[in-house]
């Protein structure tokens, strides 16, 4: 019948996922924002290691632990991640890119200090 309407089944939300997306990231994106935000959360232990290193985000306070980290991401994470839609997801694996790139050098800047300082 022409004037049945086609019911079209939706995908399943994703976990903390709040909005509607013409345009949903690729996979790729999520597997590079996923890769990015443990990569942050590597370096940002990493430099925490070091001596007067404090964290950035008021939120995490200044010193947290490994497991304030993980699952501030793994909530945080798919709080942001799961709501953007495929060009804000550029931006936001752009954007951890160099959180990454920061947090790196602050950690080799800190160790050359260290070394000079022998």
């Amino acid at each position: 019948d022409v004037t049945t309407p086609i019911k079209i089944k939706e995908p399943p939300k994703k976990f903390l996922q709040f909005i509607e997306y013409k345009e949903p990231p690729t996979k790729q994106q999520y597997v590079m924002y996923w890769g990015l935000n443990a990569l942050d959360i590597y370096t940002t232990y990493r430099a925490l290691k070091k001596p007067n290193i404090i964290e950035g985000n008021p939120l995490l306070g200044s010193n947290p632990s490994l497991d304030k980290l993980v699952l501030f991401k793994i909530l945080g994470g798919s709080l942001v991640g799961n709501n953007l839609d495929k060009k804000m997801m550029t931006g936001a694996n752009a954007t951890l890119t160099y959180v990454v790139y920061r947090n790196y050098k602050i950690i080799k800047e800190k160790q050359k200090e260290l070394e000079n300082n022998k």
